[in-house]
């Protein structure tokens, strides 16, 4: 269970305090309330490009996430060589 019990206490403060900054990211809950359900899934439609356009994704702001997949290809595999060890 770990912190659960301590998200909306510190949700709480993560939207009042705009000093707050998280030193990890914490487990996100996969809540339906983390998504913008409406999202166009359809990659040629006009209105998805003016989504993107306008940074809004699939993901809204309710709670910090990240995805692995970009962090990895961001930070490490252009920072590393053919030859690094991960």
């Amino acid at each position: 269970m770990g912190f659960f019990f301590l998200r909306k206490l510190l949700n709480d403060i993560w939207e009042k305090d705009t000093n707050m900054m998280w030193t990890m990211a914490p487990k996100p809950t996969m809540a339906d309330s983390m998504y913008h359900l409406d999202f166009p899934w359809d990659v040629n439609s006009q209105e998805r490009k003016d989504w993107i356009h306008s940074y809004k994704y699939v993901t809204n702001e309710t709670e910090p996430v990240f995805e692995f997949l970009f962090t990895y290809y961001c930070f490490i595999k252009r920072t590393c060589s053919s030859r690094c060890i991960l």
